[in-house]
């Protein structure tokens, strides 16, 4: 649910995903900070929030703001494809897979993408078996002539599966 944004909060909105889009993480948190002080419904700013920890590595921090980004709007897919992602990185592959799980069926035409992240995800972690499951729902999700589809099955094949 879009929250209308306007005065100082449009300005620090603003100002966040300018810092978002350059990678300065630091900076783009305190501007989100400073739209959820006056908006404090605004699921966006926690989800951008959410992802500027994840590209920090601050796991904690991120699942916090994904959760009450979800907490505030739980139809937005990509909060929940960010949140399985971090799940995985705190070693919970489980809870991980089920918020992968809820974002394919949120938004079906973005499955084969969501499961070959999260897969490729559980392979760098070297978790190769957890991958090749997700690799296989990106295969069976995305078609013949998907983008992300093709890639898994590259990755099935390198994983000899």
């Amino acid at each position: 649910m879009a929250i209308t944004r306007t005065g100082k909060a449009a300005e620090h909105y603003e100002k966040a995903e300018d810092f978002w889009n350059n990678d300065d993480y630091e900076k783009a948190i305190a501007e989100y900070g400073e739209v959820i002080k006056l908006l404090p419904n605004d699921a966006e700013s926690y989800g951008g929030r959410g992802q500027c920890y994840n590209s920090l590595e601050q796991w904690d921090k991120a699942l916090a703001d994904l959760d009450k980004a979800i907490s505030l709007d739980s139809g937005n897919s990509d909060y929940y494809a960010l949140r399985g992602r971090v799940q995985a990185a705190l070693g919970k592959i489980e809870k991980g897979g089920a918020d992968t799980d809820k974002a394919a069926t949120l938004a079906p035409n973005q499955a084969g993408r969501f499961y070959f992240v999260f897969g490729k995800l559980l392979e760098d972690a070297e978790n190769n078996s957890e991958a090749a499951k997700y690799y296989k729902k990106s295969v069976s999700s995305g078609g013949s002539g998907n983008k992300f589809s093709d890639k898994a099955k590259e990755k099935l094949a390198a994983l000899g599966m």
